[in-house]
């Protein structure tokens, strides 16, 4: 079992939320490392996601515009990374460093007890705040000012479970997004998904999905409160959607490989949405499950956890 496996998402936070940024920034001349808290968690996310994903598919050239020349993605994406009762939510903006270098981005994130639909709803829009002030930042000092203030100021207020959702679909928007859950619903109950689940490894796997009619924030939400309604839920899932309402949202499902985050950059052509299963591919009870979920999300009403509503590998 590798260490990202074994560890990640698995920390004693004790109730607490912890905040964190690395990447670049001008007030330094190099990658910032991490700042702000330090578990073992943010360290990997780091390791994973900057310094394994971002700097390989930049160092290999990856990323080409229509010319074939090298580009650099823009770089404005939100995120939310989950596993059980844990998750870390971020949001990364294009940036430089002070010798004017602009291959890399500015990301700061937050880590806590929370499944990563209730995180999103609770920390995505504050890490944003946070995130932007600190890109802004003039230098260092202030920078880790911002960090250790917003970082305190996060745990003097209780977080309290949200108890509506997103709005995220307006009525008769059921069937245009059956399609996308159904691309999910086939990956989660796939022979493979359910070895990953009990060996907590594996090969990830990566979708590429339609985003729905809401914000980023609300497009996160809508995809990882579906996987939570799984029992069980995917061991680990990440979600990356770009800031844009109509952007992709990109999922991966187990741990990733470095070029998992070639998706930051593709365009529909390097990575086209996922093709839907046929209906046929899919239980009538997973269609039921997909139905209620999708009913749920137009009436405002969060869909029931899975203790209440077990949806058992969708009756396979």
């Amino acid at each position: 079992m590798s260490r990202f496996n074994k560890v990640f998402l698995r920390d004693k936070l004790g109730g607490r939320a912890y905040l964190a940024a690395f990447g670049k920034h001008p007030a330094w001349n190099d990658h910032l490392g991490l700042i702000g808290a330090q578990t073992e968690s943010l360290a990997l996310l780091e390791d994973v996601l900057y310094r394994q994903g971002i700097a390989l598919q930049v160092a290999a050239g990856r990323w080409r515009d229509a010319t074939g020349a090298a580009k650099t993605p823009a770089f404005n994406h939100r995120f939310v990374w989950s596993r059980g009762r844990q998750s870390i939510v971020g949001a990364f903006w294009p940036s430089v460093d002070g010798k004017g270098r602009t291959q890399f981005p500015f990301v700061c994130c937050v880590q806590s007890e929370l499944p990563g639909s209730s995180g999103v709803q609770i920390y995505l829009d504050y890490v944003a705040r946070t995130g932007a002030q600190a890109r802004q930042a003039s230098g260092q000092p202030e920078v880790q000012s911002i960090l250790e203030r917003d970082g305190y100021d996060l745990n003097r207020w209780k977080p309290v479970t949200p108890s509506v959702a997103p709005q995220v679909l307006g009525s008769g928007q059921e069937r245009a997004f059956r399609d996308n859950l159904a691309v999910l619903a086939r990956e989660v109950s796939h022979p493979a998904m359910g070895q990953q689940n009990s060996s907590a490894g594996g090969q990830a796997r990566s979708l590429r999905l339609r985003a729905p009619d809401g914000a980023a924030p609300a497009n996160l939400w809508f995809y990882a409160s579906f996987l939570e309604q799984f029992a069980p839920a995917p061991a680990i899932y990440l979600l990356i959607t770009g800031a844009d309402p109509a952007a992709p949202v990109d999922c991966v499902l187990g741990e990733p490989a470095p070029d998992a985050f070639f998706c930051l950059g593709a365009d529909a052509q390097e990575a086209p949405v996922t093709v839907p299963p046929a209906p046929s591919a899919l239980t009538e009870r997973c269609r039921q499950n997909i139905d209620r979920f999708l009913a749920a999300c137009v009436s405002g009403t969060l869909p029931a956890s899975p203790r209440r509503s077990p949806w058992a590998w969708l009756g396979r």
